[in-house]
C-alpha cells in the first residue's frame, strides 16, 4: 500500500488536518502549534482500525484525546487516506466515531465508514462499502452488483472486520492490506538501549546485508565512529528442575571511536550520537515489518545542524517505499528541502491546528522575500509563522 493523502478532523486540537502526501514530508511550526498532536492523531488512527472491539470502546472514551477546544467540542473523530493498492489501483478509505458523551447523549459508536475505488483514465469513484450511523454497513458482492449487501457490523466493528471473514470476497485484498496498516513512530525521548541492541544484535546474525547498510550509514553520519560491534552478555541460568528455562541476556553495541584504545558502549556516546544510530535502526525495523509509515518527532533533534542534511538523506534512502511524516521547529531542516515537502503551522484565532503548504505560484516570492531580507527561508518562514495574525491578508495570499 502507498498512501497519497490523509485527512484528520476531532482529534485534541485538531479541527481539520489534510496533506497530500510524498515520500518524505516535515511539519514545520513553532512550540504548541499541535505537529504532535497530528502525529498521535495518525497513530491513534492506525491503531483503532487494527484494534479489537474491546480496544475500540476503550479508545472511543480516551479522554486525552477528546477534543475540548471550543471550535471542535462534540466534533466526532474522523480520518480518511487515500492510497494505491498493490493491484496499482487507487482507493479511499474513510471511518468516524462518535467520542464518549457524559450528557446523556448517544456516543462511543461508529458513524461511518466507506471504501471506494476509482477506475479508468478519469478515476470514476464506485463505492465497496457504504456504512452511516443507522446501518451496519452495506457491501458490493459481486462485479456486477450494487452496493446493497449488508455487512451487519456491530457499532464497535468496523466494516472491514466482518468482510475480511469472507471467502473470496470481491476486494478481500484491499480489506486485508487495510488490516494490516501499521504505523512506526520515532520519539524524542531517549531510546530504549536493550530494544535497539537486541535488534542490531539479531540484524547482524540474520540479515548481514541490512546490516552492513546500517553500519555503513552510521559511519557516515557520525565520522569519529570507526565500528560499531553487537554483543550479548548472557547472565546466570537459575537451577533446578523446571519444566522451561529462562536465558536472560544484555544487549550491547560496542563503539570503536578514532583516537580512543579501547572500545566503549553506546551508552557513553553523545545524546545526538545515539539517536542518529535509533532513527537508522528504527527505520530498517519499520521497512522488514512492512510498516506503511514512518512518523519521526523532530529529526532534528540532539543533531548538529551540518549533519542534518546528510541525515535527510539518508531517511529517504533508507525508507524508500515507505512515507515518511517528520515535526520540526527548525529552520535548518528548511534550507535542506522542497516546498513540496514541507507543511507550515498557521496561527488561528480558535486555537486550533491548522497546516498548510506554500502555494507553488507563491514559492519563488517567498524566496525572493526572504533574499531580500539576507535570510534563509526557514528564518524568513519561522518570523512569518511568528508573526502573523489569523486575519491576515498573507495567509490567504501565499498558503493552500
Amino acid at each position: 500500500m502507498k498512501i497519497k493523502s490523509i485527512s484528520l478532523s476531532g482529534f485534541c486540537n485538531i479541527k481539520q488536518f489534510d496533506i497530500q502526501l510524498t515520500d518524505f514530508n516535515a511539519l514545520v511550526a513553532p512550540n504548541n502549534y499541535g505537529k504532535s498532536n497530528v502525529i498521535e492523531g495518525i497513530r491513534f488512527a492506525f491503531d483503532f482500525i487494527t484494534a479489537s472491539e474491546n480496544m475500540r470502546r476503550q479508545m472511543m472514551s480516551d479522554a486525552a484525546y477528546i477534543p475540548i477546544n471550543t471550535a471542535t467540542s462534540g466534533e466526532p473523530f474522523r480520518f480518511g487516506l487515500f492510497f494505491t493498492s498493490a493491484d496499482e489501483s487507487l482507493y479511499s478509505y474513510i471511518f468516524a466515531f462518535d467520542w464518549q458523551k457524559t450528557n446523556g447523549e448517544q456516543g462511543s459508536c461508529i458513524i461511518e465508514e466507506s471504501l471506494v475505488k476509482f477506475s479508468g483514465k478519469r478515476c470514476r469513484p464506485s463505492a465497496l462499502i457504504k456504512r452511516t450511523i443507522d446501518d451496519g454497513g452495506l457491501y458490493v458482492s459481486s462485479p456486477k452488483a450494487r452496493c446493497n449487501k449488508p455487512v451487519g457490523a456491530s457499532e464497535h466493528q468496523l466494516a472491514i472486520d466482518k468482510l475480511a471473514l469472507i471467502d473470496r470476497l470481491m476486494f478481500g485484498n484491499v480489506v486485508s492490506e487495510l488490516r494490516r496498516l501499521s504505523i512506526h513512530m520515532v520519539g524524542t525521548s531517549a531510546f530504549n538501549k536493550q530494544s535497539i541492541c537486541e535488534f542490531i544484535y539479531i540484524l547482524r546474525d540474520r540479515h548481514s546485508d541490512r546490516y552492513s547498510l546500517l553500519e555503513d550509514a552510521v559511519m557516515h553520519l557520525v565520522p569519529n565512529i570507526i565500528s560499531i560491534t553487537p554483543t550479548r552478555s548472557h547472565l546466570g541460568i537459575g537451577s533446578g528442575d523446571v519444566p522451561y528455562r529462562i536465558e536472560d541476556a544484555i544487549y550491547d553495541l560496542r563503539i570503536n571511536e578514532r583516537n580512543n584504545n579501547q572500545d566503549i558502549s553506546i551508552s557513553r556516546l553523545s545524546s545526538g550520537s545515539c539517536r542518529i544510530i535509533a532513527i537508522i535502526a528504527e527505520i530498517v525495523k519499520a521497512e522488514m515489518d512492512g510498516s506503511s509509515l514512518i512518523c519521526i518527532e523532530e529529526l532534528e533533534n540532539s543533531v548538529h545542524p551540518k549533519l542534518l542534511e546528510n541525515m535527510i538523506l539518508m531517511v529517504q534512502s533508507f525508507a524508500e517505499g515507505i512515507t515518511v511524516i517528520t515535526t520540526s521547529h527548525s529552520p535548518y531542516l528548511v534550507r535542506y528541502l522542497k516546498s513540496r515537502h514541507l507543511t507550515f503551522g498557521l496561527p488561528t484565532n480558535e486555537g486550533v491546528a491548522s497546516f498548510h503548504k506554500i502555494r507553488p505560484t507563491k514559492v519563488k516570492a517567498v524566496v525572493k522575500r526572504a533574499s531580500a531580507m539576507d535570510m534563509t527561508l526557514g528564518e524568513y518562514m519561522f518570523d512569518l509563522m511568528l508573526g502573523l495574525r489569523p486575519e491576515s491578508e498573507e495567509i490567504t495570499e501565499l498558503f493552500e
